[in-house]
């Protein structure tokens, strides 16, 4: 199920609309019929009927429904009908128009016409006043010969409080359009099923489930709790969790953002707190971290790193001085600020951010950025990387598109997952291809080139359009000793690129020696240690 989020003015209508419901009947069940409508559960489904006629289930992947056809019926028994004035049901029409029926002991109580849908969509059907409880019954039919519907599902709804008072057919209009309102997002939850329609779980003798022996209840693994500790489903044991009776919790986030920040975790390896995994430097510092950020900070991630990056450890110089090369050449006891690598998404991040062509825009499906030709043809599906359009090509690397077939291969290059399993710890690595890529792969050529371009229309003088740039890329001005070096290495490729104009061209569309030694730089400055080393 889904948790939906509406827009704002159906966020509205339905707060009116709770409103009503606690005015005339209880809060309670306005509660329910605001669940009902934002979860669209519980829902009665193909595993609670008790009956089904000429209908199929579909269980392939992810789809998991009932196909019913004209003739078909689905009966589920001993249903309290007091009080229910609606009945929603989630279905998929493929073809032709159709009518459902439904009724109470074989007396029919309410009708609707299907109409064709391109995905799955919901319909409330008006049902007659019924009391007490009755074996109810759908059932479809269609006078086209080939006629077909996917059904999700159904539940009830009580009726509407407030008959009879000014405005009440308004407010079951809008309860009926809220049911079958398109949300803005949608978000996965889980949800409990009606305690009658719950599995009924048994211990399988030596492992048969046709020899199914005691009844067992949900429970959380005796290891992980005490013998006080009393744990009956997955509520529970998200609580226990974030629990003071249960500190690891804490200590993990908390040591994974310090490895975050400083490189190495507190705890050396992050993906494993136990008996084989390396013991914490700053025990008594993980403990004091891990009860702010539980207690004090109520859990907020942003406070979290406000802590750690304010710390005087961390703000002090990575410079290693001679007698922390000598007594703590690993930086175990944080003898200086850890120069860390970004990661490979960040780096993508960064380089797009300096050089001004990093995309703010949010959320949204995942787009195909600049990537070498023929990475996909190792993919037996056919498809294409087809480049993004405008500024979605020059979106944050979260927004990349990952396959584990074919990885985006800047990624792969600086260590990130290939996707094929879970990684809770990336190790990185040094290797000729990280500078190559960061050299000539089409994504870096492009970033470089557009700073290069920028900087070119400024109206001053060569040497000052090398201090701007490594400026713009580096946060900070260039030393003299590497002025000096950035001059040497423009002036060399205005040379060079002044006899082989050709290959000014290919760089930047026209025989331009400046504006390709220009690129040169800054296809350099992308390169270099301190851009892609947090330190």
């Amino acid at each position: 199920p889904v948790l939906k989020d509406l827009k704002e003015e159906d966020e509205q209508k339905l707060e009116v609309l709770r409103d009503w419901i606690s005015t005339y009947g209880a809060k309670d069940q306005a509660d329910d019929i605001a669940h009902k409508i934002l979860t669209g559960t519980p829902r009665i489904i193909h595993e609670d009927y008790t009956d089904t006629t000429g209908a199929v289930h579909q269980n392939r992947g992810d789809q998991d429904f009932m196909e019913v056809f004209d003739g078909s019926s689905i009966t589920v028994n001993n249903i309290d009908l007091t009080g229910k004035g609606y009945l929603v049901f989630f279905f998929r029409q493929r073809n032709e128009t159709g009518v459902v029926r439904v009724t109470a002991n074989g007396t029919e109580i309410g009708q609707t016409t299907l109409e064709k849908s391109g995905g799955f969509t919901q319909v409330v059907i008006d049902l007659e006043p019924f009391e007490g409880k009755a074996e109810l019954s759908l059932h479809f039919s269609s006078d086209y010969e080939k006629y077909r519907t996917y059904t999700d599902g159904f539940f009830l709804v009580d009726e509407l409080p407030g008959k009879g008072e000014e405005g009440y057919e308004e407010k079951v209009a809008e309860l009926k359009a809220l049911f079958e309102a398109d949300p803005e997002n949608t978000t996965l939850i889980m949800q409990d099923k009606p305690e009658r329609f719950q599995r009924v779980t048994r211990v399988f003798h030596r492992g048969s489930w046709q020899e199914q022996e005691e009844e067992v209840q949900p429970a959380v693994p005796a290891s992980l709790i005490d013998e006080n500790t009393q744990l009956k489903d997955r509520l529970d044991l998200a609580k226990w969790l974030v629990s003071d009776e249960n500190p690891l919790t804490a200590k993990v986030m908390v040591n994974r953002f310090w490895s975050k920040l400083f490189g190495v975790g507190i705890v050396e390896t992050v993906e494993d707190f136990g008996t084989i995994g390396a013991n914490p430097t700053h025990p008594e510092l993980l403990d004091w971290l891990a009860l702010r950020f539980s207690n004090d900070y109520e859990w907020s991630m942003k406070k979290l790193i406000k802590t750690m990056v304010m710390s005087a450890t961390y703000r002090q110089t990575s410079v290693v001085s001679e007698l922390a090369k000598q007594n703590d050449p690993n930086n175990v006891w944080l003898s200086f600020s850890p120069r860390t690598r970004l990661s490979a998404e960040q780096l993508r991040d960064q380089t797009l951010a300096v050089t001004g062509l990093l995309s703010d825009k949010m959320y949204g499906p995942s787009v195909m950025p600049y990537q070498p030709e023929g990475i996909w043809n190792v993919v037996y599906s056919g498809n294409k990387w087809v480049v993004s359009d405008g500024e979605d090509a020059h979106r944050r690397g979260l927004y990349t598109f990952l396959r584990r077939s074919a990885a985006y291969p800047s990624f792969i290059t600086f260590d990130a997952s290939s996707r094929d399993v879970c990684l809770s710890r990336r190790i990185n690595t040094n290797t000729p291809l990280q500078a190559l890529t960061t050299w000539n792969d089409p994504a870096f050529v492009e970033a470089a080139s557009y700073l290069a371009k920028e900087i070119d229309q400024l109206q001053v003088d060569d040497e000052e359009k090398l201090k701007l740039a490594y400026q713009r890329v580096m946060c900070k001005p260039p030393s003299t000793e590497k002025l000096n070096l950035l001059k040497t290495l423009y002036e060399d490729m205005q040379v060079q690129y002044s006899k082989d104009k050709t290959a000014a061209k290919e760089l930047v569309g026209e025989p331009d020696a400046n504006k390709a030694a220009l690129v040169i730089v800054a296809n350099t400055l992308l390169n270099m240690d301190e851009f892609i080393v947090k330190s």
